[in-house]
């Protein structure tokens, strides 16, 4: 995994997950994603992640 593979991974649980204000996380999920990110989910075959960090 890339440095920024993992910083990636670590600011969205830092910053998303553990945030309970919504608006804080959807600000923080702006933060970190690019607009272009998409989300899938694994296990159903619905999902699965590709994603752009911001910056």
């Amino acid at each position: 995994m890339s440095d920024e593979t993992a910083q990636l991974m670590k600011d969205n649980l830092d910053q998303v997950w553990n945030e309970r204000d919504p608006d804080a996380r959807l600000k923080a999920i702006k933060r970190i994603y690019s607009d272009t990110a998409i989300l899938y989910h694994i296990g159903d075959g619905r999902l699965n992640i590709s994603v752009n960090r911001r910056g």
